[in-house]
């Protein structure tokens, strides 16, 4: 359902505008959003702030100014990891870049966040790219992806804090708004959603109903293509075992387990 109009949000930018044309869209309803942005040194104005990226103290003394200012902030998104160079162009100074902007910023937001008084904001860290959703997608963005592990992480070790991942479509950037403001308005509980052709998706497991093989009467036994590796398993033909002697058994296998 429609989430409450009034609520207070806090939106680590990103240097795209996503996070500009999201602040314009959740103000249009009556919400307020404070755009925070990295910065050498902390500094908040009405509802621009600049933030130390690099250490959890700025994100913690903004939500302490907000809450004496009479605020309660209801959310915090960060999407700085958006601004990350596309990984076919990458070098290794834009990785760098993509590190602070990414995960290690998502970390140090993540503990401003637990480091405040209670009830704490609910955390969305969201990526472009970082999970494969789709037949159609690309080659997963590291940068993007390891924003993803780190909230599945936040997830298992602090479920308090209710994180949650959302990955945007990487083939339609135009979505970006309609995408977030559905998953901002939607339920709680949902911890890892990805957007792609307009499309909400979530990971879930299924059952494969797989085709039994045929039974071989021919003996037969599995190899491996290489040490060291599970990927490469094939059958091999066995030379048909002899009569089984005096005091010894033939076993038929079925099925067997490998651990």
């Amino acid at each position: 359902g429609r989430g409450a109009a009034g609520r207070d949000w806090l939106l680590v930018a990103d240097d795209g505008g996503t996070m500009d044309s999201l602040a314009t869209a959740l103000r249009a309803r009556g919400d307020r959003c404070t755009l925070v942005r990295a910065g050498p040194a902390y500094a908040l104005h009405g509802d621009d702030a600049t933030v130390d990226l690099a250490s959890p103290y700025d994100v913690r003394r903004l939500l302490a100014d907000c809450r004496a200012a009479g605020r309660t902030v209801y959310g915090v998104l960060h999407a700085a990891a958006l601004g990350a160079t596309p990984w076919e162009a990458t070098t290794p100074e834009s990785l760098a870049a993509a590190k602070l902007g990414g995960v290690a910023s998502a970390l140090y937001v993540a503990q401003g966040v637990l480091g405040a008084p209670a009830p704490a904001p609910r955390l969305w860290l969201v990526t472009r790219g970082a999970q494969e959703a789709d037949e159609r997608d690309g080659a997963l963005d590291p940068a993007h992806a390891t924003v993803w592990g780190l909230g599945v992480a936040l997830g298992l070790e602090h479920p308090d804090l209710a994180a949650a991942c959302v990955d945007l479509d990487p083939a339609s950037p135009a979505g970006d708004v309609t995408a977030l403001m559905a998953e901002l308005d939607g339920e709680a509980g949902e911890p890892r959603v990805a957007y792609r052709g307009g499309e909400r998706r979530v990971a879930r497991l299924e059952r494969l109903r797989a085709p039994r093989p045929r039974a071989s009467a021919a003996p037969w036994r599995l190899v491996r293509d290489a040490g060291g590796s599970l990927d490469g398993l094939h059958r091999e033909a066995m030379r048909p075992l002899a009569a089984p002697g005096a005091g010894e058994v033939e076993i038929a296998v079925h099925a067997s387990g490998l651990n």
